[in-house]
């Protein structure tokens, strides 16, 4: 039986058990991510947390709706057991009607079975994209899959004489954003930021945040943010500047990253994406695409609906 819990009736020790063990485990679902990215969250839970669905949520005007937070790509079913389509379209028809409006991302794995599974609601479905590169094979079977641009990119860095730094200050790869990719998204706010950083010294507390500078002439030149749990990396966060983008700094930060994670992590995930170009960039590592949902549904009151289209 699916029961819905309010967030003050979570028992978060054996939620985070059921996450731990899931195949589907992503930092993001764990009990700590979520309560610092989106303090109000509520949640699905099968018999005694078989099976669990969070439900991030805010009120508006009265209005309870249900929305990606930021530094949250995919949330979904998580299972102890093998996860079967009857069972994510049994989530999903168990969300209540009390959110009028629903937004949200499912993980790959809840996605595995096409669209049809949402169908019985009504969602429209988009389809996204992310990337995802097998760390299962030592490094140089690895490398035999990246790109002649890539290798140029490599070579072009080490003549630069880019130097990596670990455990950088996750402030100064935050502030080297702010002051370079930051300054064209509007939508990134103080508030948003300071999410971010909460987050990666809560992750510290359980070992699962690793932070990464390449160094030019001994000034920051690029910094990336990876979650690290359950064997599993995902690229949460980067930042560079023109000097990064001459040199190859990115690609020579992530190349290090593979290095060091070859034949110890199952896979690294790039976190999109959408875009081409980006896509791109990640491709020329050897990553594969994997595609997973955003459902959504408006069920406003009419005099609001079309402020939500």
């Amino acid at each position: 039986m699916i029961r819905y819990l309010k967030h003050n009736e979570i028992d978060k020790a054996l939620w985070d058990a059921t996450i731990a063990i899931a195949p589907q485990c992503l930092s993001y679902a764990y009990s700590w991510y979520l309560d610092v990215a989106c303090p109000h969250w509520d949640a699905l839970v099968e018999d005694d947390y078989q099976a669990v669905m969070p439900l991030p949520h805010k009120n508006k005007l009265g209005i309870t709706y249900i929305f990606p937070p930021y530094f949250i790509q995919q949330l979904g079913v998580f299972s102890k057991g093998d996860l079967i389509a009857k069972k994510v379209s049994d989530f999903i028809a168990a969300i209540p009607d009390k959110f009028k409006f629903i937004e949200y991302c499912l993980n790959i794995e809840s996605c595995a079975f096409g669209e049809a599974v949402f169908t019985h609601k009504n969602f429209d479905v988009r389809k996204n994209l992310t990337c995802h590169l097998s760390l299962k094979n030592d490094y140089a079977a690895i490398t035999k899959s990246y790109s002649q641009n890539l290798k140029r990119n490599l070579k072009k860095a080490l003549a630069a004489e880019l130097s990596i730094q670990e455990n950088v200050d996750a402030k100064m790869i935050v502030e080297l954003f702010r002051k370079n990719r930051g300054k064209e998204i509007a939508n990134l706010k103080d508030e948003n930021y300071q999410t971010f950083l909460a987050l990666v010294d809560k992750a510290n507390n359980y070992n699962a945040v690793k932070t990464v500078g390449i160094n030019y002439k001994k000034e920051l030149c690029a910094g990336a943010v990876f979650w690290i749990q359950n064997n599993k990396l995902i690229f949460i966060f980067s930042a560079t500047n023109t000097v990064a983008k001459e040199t190859g700094a990115m690609s020579f930060l992530i190349d290090r990253i593979i290095q060091k994670y070859a034949h110890k992590a199952d896979h690294l995930d790039f976190e999109g994406s959408n875009n081409t170009a980006l896509a791109r960039f990640y491709k020329s590592f050897g990553a594969d695409e994997k595609v997973y949902y955003q459902i959504r549904q408006n069920n406003l009151p009419k005099p609001v609906r079309w402020l939500k289209k």
